[in-house]
C-alpha cells in the first residue's frame, strides 16, 4: 500500500502542477486550470479515502488475527493510533483543501489571482509534502505490524488452507 499511496501522489502532484502551469501562463485556459485542479483535489480525496479504508480493514484483519490465533495483543494499540493519527491527517487535508479552493473561487470572480489564491497554493504544497510524508510513515508502519502479524500467525495452519484453495489441491 506504501507504493501505491506515493504513486497516487506523484499523479496527484502531476495534476497539481499541470493547474499552476495554466493558472500562471495559460491565458485564456482558464476552463482548464480549473478542471486540473478539481481533478487534483478529486483525487487528494481518493487518496485519503484509500488510505484510510485500508487502515481499516487492514487494523480489522489484524485484530481477527490475534483474537484467533491468540497472539499477543501488542499490535491492536498501534493499529488504533495510526488510524487516529491518519484521521487527523484528513483533517487537515480538508482544511487545505476548503482553503485553496474558496481563495480561487474568489479570485476567479474578482479577477486578481495574485492576491490571496498564490500563498494559499504555497500553503497548501508545503502542507501536502509535509502529510504525505507522515502519512506515508504511518502507512508503513502499519504495514509492517501487519505482515508481522499475519506471519505469526500462518504458521497456525490457517495460511495452508487458503494456499490449497487457490492452487486447486
Amino acid at each position: 500500500m506504501p507504493r501505491i499511496f506515493a504513486s497516487l501522489a506523484v499523479a496527484k502532484l502531476l495534476l497539481f502542477v499541470g493547474a499552476a502551469g495554466l493558472g500562471l501562463y495559460g491565458s485564456g485556459h482558464s476552463d482548464r486550470h480549473i478542471i486540473l485542479a478539481l481533478l487534483g483535489l478529486f483525487m487528494t480525496c481518493l487518496i485519503q479515502v484509500l488510505s484510510f479504508t485500508y487502515l481499516s480493514v487492514g487494523g480489522k484483519v489484524l485484530i481477527q488475527a490475534v483474537h484467533f490465533g491468540r497472539l499477543e495483543a501488542d499490535g491492536i494499540g498501534p493499529t488504533k493510533q495510526a488510524k487516529r493519527k491518519f484521521a487527523r491527517c484528513i483533517g487537515v487535508a480538508v482544511l487545505l483543501m476548503v482553503g485553496v479552493v474558496a481563495t480561487g473561487a474568489s479570485a476567479w470572480r474578482s479577477g486578481n489571482p495574485h492576491s490571496y489564491h498564490l500563498p494559499a497554493i504555497l500553503l497548501f504544497l508545503c502542507g501536502w509534502g509535509w502529510l504525505h510524508v507522515f502519512e506515508f510513515r504511518i502507512l508503513r508502519s502499519f504495514c509492517r505490524l501487519l505482515d508481522e502479524t499475519l506471519k505469526a500467525y500462518s504458521p497456525l495452519g490457517v495460511g495452508s488452507r487458503s494456499e490449497s484453495l487457490l492452487s486447486g489441491r
